[in-house]
């Protein structure tokens, strides 16, 4: 490593790192959370308990018109107009101190700031109309009849859920892949008889001409992106969402990831509207909250070809409704099915009973202040939220596909073709180590039968010829290429480079849905092979170099620092059960690498892209100036084009390195690694270097990166000197 700094040095000098001792001595409940986190101990899923809604004895019509008797809430929960909504929230002891408060600070006529209140609320409501729910169930049963193979509900989930639904308010959060999430959520409600759930939607659909009509008369309220410093939105929003909450009459649905993902990796969680949501609970207005992870997992995302454009920076098109009548065309595609999966709900006072004073007194005209103590756990919760949905989500048979192709693309000649046998041979390697990792598989008929389904599905990027060759599709279109350059949210990437880069990221896409499972056992992977070759093996420094990894990695993946070691070592158990590593036979605190070379290559390799970004994006920031500060964007253009120059060269040969979230994240890790001090003037944010600092980290990386990139371009004779290694290791 040099004298600059080793991975546990830099690691322990980051403000994220705790003592590895805390992580055990966590309240009682906290531990029960932790062991349901794990995947060994969770119950197996199976197959055979999703059921296809779509299919059904009564059609369409009389589904819809069926009498609707739903499951309530809370069993004295009222039902309330738009109207009475508002009245309510005006009404409230707290919106009565803010108008009152801002009209002294800020010299505003109460008049004028009530009506303001109206304007806002009046925008947020949602009304609901069952009429108009009927009727957008009817038309959506026709449109997925159309395009996808079944939607397929975990009916023990649902028992699951019915169990426990009755006494205390409910929040729905499932994870966000597509714009069709709500629409499923409400579907699925509607088909058991659930109460539809009040959903929070971003402001984009309100423009849209009928649109936000109908999503409204769904059941979605409105909310704007970033509130600023508007004291009076605030507040209105959070008096919004708080009633819901302690009236009981819906289940309450957002997204803990904020946005959709538009990388299928799940985001790190955002805490505002949690927070916000669970503040009845901390005050004592509601005895107990259910949060309810939901994960939906699809086959074919219906934005992936966008989200390829939007990755390599061509900014999405403004949603409209003639953008929705142009975007029609994807009835024309099949998208396989759509898995849905309730997780286990979680009480709030199973994460924060111990934090709540029986006694609370508090001015009811007041804000609650969430304390250090409800901040950190609520951190937990978030994290254990999205964990729960990655733990739940089925995963289609092209994921791993895609791993086999991109894998193949990138150590194997160009003139070595990848035959359909091979794809199926290395795609059953991957099936029993998902399995094994506790992933479930949507394979429902033998594998070649299935893969070759899944490959049909996919046939608009990935084309199987009539002798067995399986090839990666060119999907970029003349109109994507052409957008205008000042629109673009990075380096003005060459046609070439656009023409191989968007299949690659569309890849990339579904390879990102098994990332959960073997993001640890990668980082591990790659410890492992460095510590070797220092001579060292250790577990001790092998666990110091995926410290490293695992915070570099920190804004790219759930990555709890919480669960820091307890990943480490059940991941560590997973792969010498996978006889990827090994023990050393003489030394117990020793590991070596294990037979399965192959695994050990697979799985190390997929961190390349991120090693490979994370690098440049070090280097153009090591470029700077002394002294001169730098922004996000110039900072992603420059590692645009760097990274560009590299592929055309053919220094470099994952075009995923070129992802604007993925450079992103890496400014927000060297940030969190002090590498960088971040700055925020008049609202604008910007970056200054720590140079020595980012020195360190530039040159660890470097290591990994270098590593793992030889491995790629040399794959046959790293399997014959690990096979070596190992021997002499265990020895």
């Amino acid at each position: 490593m040099g004298s600059n700094g080793s991975p546990s040095q830099i690691a322990e000098g980051t403000e994220q790192v705790e003592d590895r001792q805390k992580t055990v001595n966590k309240p009682p409940q906290l531990q029960d959370v932790l062991r349901h986190a794990c995947p060994s101990s969770s119950k197996a899923r199976l197959l055979s308990t999703f059921k296809n809604i779509l299919e059904r004895e009564n059609c369409d019509f009389m589904w819809v018109t069926k009498e609707w008797r739903p499951q309530p809430v809370t069993q004295h929960s009222r039902t309330r107009s738009t109207a009475q909504i508002r009245q309510d929230v005006f009404a409230s002891p707290k919106m009565q101190h803010t108008v009152e408060e801002l009209s002294q600070q800020n010299g505003v006529p109460k008049e004028a700031l009530w009506q303001e209140l109206n304007e806002i609320l009046v925008e947020m409501g949602h009304t609901q109309t069952m009429p108009v729910v009927r009727w957008f169930g009817y038309v959506l049963s026709k449109i997925m009849r159309k395009i996808y193979n079944g939607v397929y509900v975990n009916e023990e989930s649902i028992t699951r859920l019915r169990a426990r639904v009755g006494n205390n308010p409910v929040i729905f959060m499932p994870s966000h892949r597509s714009y069709a999430d709500f629409l499923l959520m409400s579907y699925v409600c509607f088909n058991y008889n659930i109460m539809l759930p009040v959903i929070a939607a971003g402001m984009d659909f309100v423009a849209m001409w009928g649109v936000g009509r109908l999503l409204r008369d769904s059941g979605a309220f409105f909310i704007r992106r970033s509130f600023g410093n508007d004291k009076l939105y605030w507040a209105a929003f959070s008096e919004y969402v708080q009633t819901l909450i302690t009236a009981g009459e819906n289940p309450i649905e957002f997204f803990v990831e904020g946005t959709r993902s538009r990388t299928a990796k799940s985001l790190c969680p955002k805490l505002g509207l949690l927070s916000v949501a669970l503040e009845p609970y901390f005050t004592g207005q509601v005895s107990d909250i259910l949060v309810v992870p939901i994960n939906i997992s699809y086959d074919r995302t219906l934005e992936e070809t966008l989200y390829s454009y939007e990755l390599l920076g061509v900014p999405k098109p403004k949603e409209s409704t003639s953008g929705l009548f142009k975007a029609l065309n994807v009835l024309d595609e099949q998208y396989g099915r759509i898995h849905i999966d309730f997780t286990e709900p979680i009480s709030a006072n199973n994460f924060f009973g111990d934090l709540r004073s029986p006694k609370l007194l508090r001015p009811l005209h007041l804000p609650h202040q969430i304390t250090a103590g409800e901040s950190s756990r609520i951190i937990w919760l978030a994290n254990h939220v999205v964990r729960q949905q990655q733990k739940h989500a089925v995963i289609s048979l092209f994921s791993l596909a895609a791993v086999v192709i991109t894998h193949h693309s990138l150590t194997k000649p160009r003139n070595q073709l990848l035959k359909v046998q091979e794809l199926t041979k290395e795609v059953a390697l991957l099936k029993s180590t998902v399995e094994s990792l506790g992933g479930l598989l949507d394979c429902r008929e033998n594998l070649d039968v299935s893969l070759r389904e899944a490959l049909q599905i996919h046939k608009s990027l990935v084309h199987l010829s009539e002798d067995g060759v399986v090839r990666l599709k060119n999907v970029a279109t003349q109109a994507a290429v052409a957008v205008d350059p000042t629109k673009l949210k990075g380096h003005n990437l060459q046609d070439k480079t656009l023409q191989v880069g968007v299949p690659m990221v569309m890849l990339q896409h579904y390879i990102n849905q098994t990332l959960h499972l073997f993001i640890c056992p990668a980082m591990i992977c790659v410890a492992v092979e460095h510590s070797i070759k220092q001579g060292s093996g250790l577990k001790d420094d092998i666990f110091a170099k995926y410290q490293f990894l695992r915070k570099l990695l920190s804004h790219e993946f759930i990555l709890h620092s919480a669960w820091e070691e307890m990943d480490f070592e059940e991941s560590v158990f997973q792969l010498k059960a996978l006889q990827v590593l090994d023990e050393s036979l003489r030394e117990p605190q020793k590991l070596c690498l294990g037979q399965n070379t192959k695994l050990f290559q697979i799985i190390s390799h997929l961190l390349l892209p991120f090693l490979s970004g994370y690098s440049n994006t070090c280097k153009v920031l090591l470029e700077t100036p002394a002294g001169k500060r730098v922004n996000l964007n110039d900072t992603l253009k420059l590692a645009q084009e760097r990274i560009e120059k590299l592929l055309l060269n053919s220094h470099l040969n994952h075009h995923y390195s070129l992802s604007l979230d993925l450079l992103t994240a890496a400014v927000s890790s060297l940030s969190a690694m002090g590498s960088l001090s971040k700055h925020k003037e008049n609202g604008k944010v910007s970056y200054s270097v720590n140079e020595s600092r980012l020195i360190q980290v530039s040159q660890v990386l470097e290591d990994f990166f270098q590593m793992v990139a030889h491995s790629v371009r040399n794959p046959q004779e790293e399997m014959a000197r690990q096979l070596v290694t190992r021997e002499k290791a265990r020895l």
